[in-house]
């Protein structure tokens, strides 16, 4: 569960910088294999999934935050 977290963080800091899956993983000190398989087994995505799904949210937020 930490692996998630520690990914989800990195995910925020980095959010308008591109992200390679692969260098987070070596930046978060883990195998790649160990990154997806933490993906799957708690959020049932991949890495890539779970990014494109944060950058879409921060996105919605901006949207909304500028019609009000």
């Amino acid at each position: 569960m930490q692996v998630v977290a520690d990914a989800l963080h990195y995910f925020g800091q980095q959010f308008c910088d591109p992200i390679q899956i692969l260098s987070m993983a070596e930046s978060l000190g883990i195998s790649l294999y160990c990154l997806n398989f933490s993906f799957d087994r708690i959020k049932s995505v991949t890495p890539l999934q779970a990014l494109q799904d944060h950058r879409l949210n921060k996105l919605f937020v901006a949207l909304t935050d500028q019609l009000r």
